[in-house]
């Protein structure tokens, strides 16, 4: 998988910056496309049938013989360096920091499987690029496989989550990026946000904290149950 330090490819790759995370939702990031800076954007996958794995492949496989073998061996997904899944302060499982963190350092890559915008599957832990970013119109979805899957939302997060689709070799790329220094202990998030009829109440314990765990969009917000609404907190709940 590219590095983050990739991100200054001139197209025909988009790099984005995403703040919200799928979960029978559509993650949405923000488009900053002046001057020569690369794209910013979204979240993304391909074509069915063409999805990429990427390095999980080898582990796959190997499931696939030891089933046909007989053998009972557990295999694993491969371990991020320098981060731990442990039981979440937040929210069920989270990951923490095993090593400092510096700020703007790249975290660790999520390796996903892609997948195109029609396409069935449980999209939990997708990442999503708008039709607009893809190129194909239409979106398209990265579902992660890794510990990133694991990182908690925080509405006052130590990280943020960069996209790179690259449209000649039909690749998606996601980083994470510390957004300040990170020590060891503290537990990794990033800023997303659900569509309304899978939103849920916030538990990240931020002083800057929505309430909801909601994309902004006022459209998407005033979708809100009622018991969702009044949980709201500061902007989010004026702009309901």
């Amino acid at each position: 998988m590219a590095a983050g330090g990739n991100c200054t490819r001139a197209a025909p790759a988009t790099t984005a910056r995403a703040r919200v995370r799928n979960g029978a939702i559509a993650a949405i990031a923000r488009a900053d496309r002046a001057g020569s800076r690369p794209d910013r954007a979204r979240i993304a996958p391909d074509q069915a049938g063409s999805g990429r794995i990427g390095p999980i492949a080898p582990y796959i496989a190997a499931a696939a013989l030891a089933v046909r073998a007989g053998l009972k061996k557990m295999l694993v997904m491969p371990l991020l360096d320098g981060l731990q899944v442990v039981s979440s302060r937040i929210h069920g499982y989270g990951v923490i920091a095993t090593r400092p963190f510096r700020t703007e350092e790249v975290i660790c890559h999520g390796d996903g499987v892609l997948y195109a915008g029609d396409a069935e599957f449980d999209d939990t832990y997708a990442l999503v690029l708008p039709a607009e970013d893809s190129g194909q119109d239409e979106q398209l979805f990265w579902d992660l496989v890794c510990q990133t899957r694991w990182f908690n939302h925080s509405c006052d997060p130590n990280t943020e989550v960069m996209l790179k689709w690259d449209r000649e070799t039909r690749t998606m790329t996601a980083w994470w990026v510390a957004l300040r220094d990170i020590p060891v202990g503290e537990e990794i998030t990033y800023d997303y946000g659900f569509v309304a009829d899978v939103a849920e109440p916030c538990l990240c314990g931020a002083a800057s904290c929505r309430g909801v765990i909601v994309d902004d969009d006022p459209a998407n917000v005033a979708r809100l149950p009622d018991h969702l609404r009044a949980l709201l907190r500061g902007p989010a709940r004026a702009a309901s």
